[in-house]
């Protein structure tokens, strides 16, 4: 094996291993559990359940009746979208995004997935647009690690992915050992 051929395996290894981790950004392992009401929390709370035993279907069937009681909460429209995300329906989800949005355009976990799917579709610079209008609004954590790993997979900006990956870290106020190792390679690859 050549020495460049080595190189490319190790490079396009470690680029897939940073593109999954913009196919599952912090916020989408996290369902909202904001209450509903006292009517709906019944449905709701067997949704969530559903979620969190990977039976998408079912919670799919359960958000969308709470939905249709109450189109106004917020809640079971983002976990609907993360539902239908998970069964690899992102159109739909990104529709589900779509009318959480209109509801409330200023949910970030909402903005924070849109971002995601579009990546996910190929669409970098409408998810990169859609991460830096949520950061003008607010220093949302996820927004600025999705923002780095586009900046560095993708774009291959280093001063950019360094910026928000720091500034992610620095939110957390915790040491988040994958970041803390990419900051790491990003320094080292700067200095290349």
């Amino acid at each position: 094996m050549t020495i460049r051929l080595i190189v490319s395996l190790t490079l396009a290894s470690l680029l897939f291993t940073l593109s999954a981790c913009v196919t599952t950004p912090e916020v989408a392992e996290k369902v909202s559990d904001q209450p509903v009401g006292d009517t709906l929390e019944p449905i709701f709370r067997g949704a969530l359940a559903k979620m969190k035993s990977e039976k998408f279907a079912d919670a799919v069937t359960g958000f969308k009746s709470i939905i249709a009681s109450d189109p106004s909460l917020t809640s079971p429209r983002f976990n609907l979208a993360l539902a239908l995300h998970q069964e690899n329906r992102d159109e739909a989800a990104m529709a589900a995004v779509n009318e959480l949005l209109g509801v409330e355009p200023l949910h970030l976990p909402g903005q924070n997935l849109k971002a995601t799917l579009l990546l996910m579709d190929g669409q970098v610079e409408a998810s990169k647009a859609v991460l830096e209008r949520m950061l003008s609004v607010s220093d949302f954590p996820a927004a600025h690690y999705n923002l780095g790993v586009l900046c560095d997979v993708y774009l291959s900006d280093l001063s950019c992915a360094r910026y928000h990956l720091s500034t992610y870290q620095r939110l957390r106020q915790d040491d988040d050992h994958r970041v803390t190792a990419w900051l790491a390679e990003l320094e080292n690859r700067d200095k290349e």
